[in-house]
């Protein structure tokens, strides 16, 4: 699959191409765009939006934007154009902040989200650059911690174990043991966070030992005595840090 950003270049070129052409005899009014909502013009009206002036965008126009933003990338989705669903949207939510409060906006944004990085992590080769894309994606709504965690359970399956961390952590921000650590996405990400070196670990240990620890304290305790290398390390600080080894395990930890 081709780069995101490449494929979504045409799509904000044709806009721009769009909004230069008109002149300003050519300005829509606020009326002009409700109309063309009523005709289910969705395309002509998402390019005329900025039409009307900062001054005269009242809450008429806010309702608008949202309805709109909703029903242009639902467009998008519905003929299988998710990466150009996905720069609509972020598009829109650039012009219009308080869509990151709208649960309808977020619902098509995230299909958005989860199609195109479905069909980009697919590819082996692009899985760095995908990553990398999908980390700033993710960080535009830091408060969406169900897309963060649909994420994570992608990533999880789609690419390495260890690479979902990141994700799952921003799914369970300001929390302590949230109900997304009982998903198994999470715990096998833990688990492969914990055999990384050094502070490539932090993530996976930030979730075990002060997040999950009540719910995956089991668990930790099978991955303890399966790991080696790095992994023990790692699980040695953080069950030391819980108060959690007995006396033979404090010498076992000793030794390695």
């Amino acid at each position: 699959m081709p780069d995101i950003r490449k494929v979504v270049l045409m799509t904000m070129l044709t806009l721009i191409s769009l909004i230069t052409a008109v002149g300003a005899e050519d300005k829509y009014t606020l009326d002009d765009l409700l109309m063309l909502e009523k005709n289910g013009q969705y395309a002509e009206l998402l390019v005329h939006l900025t039409d009307v002036r900062p001054s005269q965008r009242n809450e008429k126009w806010n309702e608008l934007v949202e309805r709109a933003a909703v029903a242009g990338v639902q467009k998008n989705l519905s003929a299988k154009q998710e990466a150009q669903a996905l720069y609509l949207a972020d598009q829109l939510l650039e012009l219009q902040p308080a869509l990151k409060n709208d649960s309808e906006f977020l619902a098509v944004r995230k299909h958005s989200i989860l199609g195109t990085y479905s069909q980009c992590l697919s590819n082996n080769y692009a899985t760095g650059s995908c990553l990398e894309q999908l980390s700033g994606t993710i960080e535009k709504t830091p408060d969406d911690h169900d897309l963060a965690m649909q994420v994570g359970k992608l990533v999880r399956r789609k690419a390495q174990n260890h690479a979902a961390v990141p994700f799952f952590l921003l799914a369970t921000a300001g929390e302590k043991e949230p109900t997304q650590c009982q998903d198994e996405d999470l715990l096998l990400a833990v688990l492969a966070g914990m055999e990384l070196s050094d502070s490539r670990s932090d993530g996976a240990r930030t979730l075990a030992f002060d997040r999950c620890y009540k719910t995956l304290h089991q668990e930790l305790l099978k991955g303890f005595y399966a790991s080696s290398g790095y992994g023990t390390q790692n699980y040695c600080k953080g069950l030391e840090q819980k108060h959690a080894l007995t006396p033979f395990q404090q010498a076992y930890c000793a030794d390695h």
